[in-house]
């Protein structure tokens, strides 16, 4: 009776720390492909990046100026983004102020108040988003336009329902050309 009952115990006993074991590794299997599916992502992003830089050189190189590279360049921009709308700016050396080029959206979004508003406003340097972005020749990231207090555009843009948005400057060697911006 004392021998059956030992090994009964140690059956459960081996039981139990067999499925503890059995788990940790289940575990330790999870945290391993989480990783693995973290880097994939982390390389298809880079990717997407790199096609999206080859694929705007690919433009500027077969474009005879930046009138005709801009709507290129921003659908290049809208097939790895998430954005609904974008815009180009040109810098315009004689009335020293960003102009309007080109826009893009998404195909089945409409942003009739904005749009227009766009493409009629031109922005001094440290003046709205694309003006802030060509004073400081750096990206910048707006959460919440209907918060910001240099966006000239807020009112067609919260009519159309735009929230966030960025903008970031298109350079040749150290010379700023013009200022894309995207909003979702």
């Amino acid at each position: 009776f004392f021998h059956e009952r030992v090994t009964f115990d140690y059956l459960i006993t081996g039981t139990v720390a067999g499925l503890l074991v059995s788990l940790a590794v289940c575990f330790i299997l999870i945290q391993f492909i989480k990783k693995i599916q973290e880097g994939e992502q982390k390389y298809r992003k880079f990717n997407e990046r790199l096609q999206l830089q080859y694929n705007i050189s690919d433009i500027l190189a077969h474009s005879t100026d930046l009138q005709e590279a801009a709507p290129k360049i921003l659908n290049a921009l809208f097939k790895v983004g998430t954005w609904k709308i974008g815009t180009f700016w040109r810098i315009n050396h004689t009335t020293n102020k960003l102009d309007f080029i080109a826009s893009n959206t998404l195909p089945q979004l409409q942003f009739p108040n904005f749009e227009i508003e766009t493409k009629n406003i031109s922005f001094s340097k440290g003046i709205g988003l694309p003006g802030r972005v060509w004073q400081n020749e750096k990206a910048l990231w707006i959460e919440d336009v209907s918060r910001d207090e240099n966006f000239p555009r807020i009112i067609s843009a919260t009519s159309d329902n735009l929230k966030s948005a960025f903008a970031f400057p298109i350079s040749s060697g150290n010379e700023v050309l013009g200022v894309i911006d995207c909003f979702s």
